[in-house]
């Protein structure tokens, strides 16, 4: 057919008219929307109510596959907006909506009048008398849009990181927008989508109505808030490269649970502060090597419980810190290298139970002090190497059981001080080997059990001070 021969399709077909959508639920579900035509109806609804007007079919473009199979986009205006429509093969019957259009809404009533919509919520009544661009297009009473409102009220600022440094949550670039450039999506509950075009403010901006939110603005930043949980499943590996510094701070509670190993390598300094309640369970084998300077500072309890053999492995300074009662339990071998010089100050109760044998060499000065009571149990071999100077401060009570062979060699000068009540039980052989001078000072009473031979060697000589009589019990073989 040649249309352009055909009169009744130019004159009925090629007609558009404005018309205001008054019903948008279709019982069959198909996006259509019952129509009052202006020009055609009455806009008096008792003559021309609104559930007698038309069913007008929508015209969508064609995106994201058309319309097919529900394939596509689907949307339906609201009711009181007005649209453009033509008439299928000229059926006065067979509206057809291909478009919205702006304009300035100056009423909104419930009353039954045509060309409004019959349940009186649209037009907002707030925004009665303003165009109908979107306030994040036009900045018209920006400050009033629930952006502006919920995003600088929920604004998070300073916040404290581990250095004592601060950051703050990323400034409202929505008000930096102008009109024609920012190009915005808002739907009825008031979630946003923004793709703003403006000069030196180009951004993307997906906002839910909570105040959750993404952002990635002009230089390339990324902000994302979630105000309530955040649920993260990824089914597969995930890598993960920061190229520059990376900061978390948890203003409550963290955990990991890892099904299989973990490993972390730290090629520069590694700093760990503690202020509460520590506890380390190890089911397995505990293999721990650093190269450099280690410092630990626990401010309270700190409680290890190690079920296999452990390694440890500091080929640096080592400094440990306990401000709290500590306990360690380690129900296999125990071995521990230090290379550089070790300083450990317990502020409060030591107590420390190896069920295997404990092998324990330190290549430079060994420096202990415990402020409160000691007890160590040694189920196993005991063997201690000091290469350089020891001293050792004991300020409470301080109680040794050593099961099965025990060994100690200082090849430097050795200093032990014991402010309170000493017992030493040592079930098997005990050798000990002292290079340099030798100061024991015991302020209170010292009481020396040995089941097996006993040797003491202390090759530049031995000053012995006690505070109250020394009993040592066993065949005992002084070379001074």
């Amino acid at each position: 057919m040649d249309l352009l021969k055909n009169k009744g399709v130019i004159n009925n077909t090629h007609i558009f008219y404005r018309a205001l959508v008054e019903d948008r639920d279709d019982p069959d579900k198909l996006n259509r929307c019952r129509v009052r035509i202006f020009g055609m109806h009455s806009d008096d609804d008792s003559k021309v109510a609104s559930n007698t007007l038309p069913w007008a079919e929508m015209a969508a473009p064609v995106l994201y596959g058309g319309q097919n199979a529900g394939i596509g986009i689907s949307t339906v205006p609201l009711k009181g907006t007005w649209v453009w429509v033509f008439f299928d093969g000229g059926d006065w019957n067979r509206p057809i909506i291909f478009g919205t259009m702006y304009g300035i809404p100056t009423m909104n009533t419930s009353e039954k009048l045509g060309f409004l919509d019959p349940d009186g919520e649209h037009p907002l009544t707030e925004r009665l008398d303003e165009e109908d661009t979107n306030r994040l297009a036009n900045q018209n009473k920006f400050d009033e849009t629930p952006i502006k409102l919920i995003k600088d009220t929920n604004r998070d600022l300073a916040t404290g990181t581990s250095t004592g440094e601060q950051w703050d949550e990323l400034e409202q670039m929505t008000s930096a927008a102008a009109y024609p450039d920012n190009h915005v999506i808002e739907t009825i509950t008031g979630n946003f989508v923004e793709f703003d075009d403006t000069e030196g403010n180009s951004r993307m901006h997906w906002f839910h109505k909570s105040g959750t939110y993404w952002e990635v603005v002009e230089d390339g930043d990324y902000s994302m808030k979630v105000v309530r949980d955040h649920y993260e499943i990824i089914d597969r590996d995930v890598k993960r490269l920061v190229k520059r510094d990376e900061t978390h701070t948890v203003q409550r509670n963290q955990e990991y649970k890892i099904d299989g190993w973990q490993e972390i390598l730290i090629d520069g300094f590694s700093h760990e502060v503690i202020n509460g309640y520590v506890f380390q369970e190890y089911q397995d084998y505990f293999h721990n090597i650093t190269q450099k300077y280690v410092r630990e500072e626990y401010h309270s309890y700190q409680h290890t419980t190690v079920d296999d053999y452990v390694l440890e492995e500091y080929k640096n300074y080592q400094k440990t810190t306990v401000d709290d009662y500590v306990e360690e339990i380690y129900n296999s071998t125990q071995e521990t290298t230090v290379t550089d010089s070790v300083t450990e100050t317990y502020n409060s109760t030591f107590d420390t139970t190896v069920m295997d044998a404990v092998t324990q060499t330190y290549n430079a000065t060994f420096d202990i002090t415990v402020i409160d009571n000691t007890t160590c149990t040694y189920s196993a071999d005991y063997d201690e190497t000091v290469i350089g100077a020891a001293t050792v401060t004991i300020n409470s009570t301080y109680d040794i059981t050593a099961v099965g062979a025990s060994t100690e060699t200082f090849a430097a000068t050795y200093d032990k001080t014991a402010v309170g009540a000493s017992t030493e039980t040592f079930s098997a052989t005990y050798d000990k080997t002292v290079i340099g001078p030798a100061t024991n000072t015991f302020s209170a009473t010292l009481s020396d059990t040995v089941v097996g031979p006993f040797s003491a060697t202390y090759t530049a000589g031995a000053t012995i001070t006690g505070g109250a009589p020394i009993v040592m019990q066993a065949p005992i073989i002084l070379l001074n």
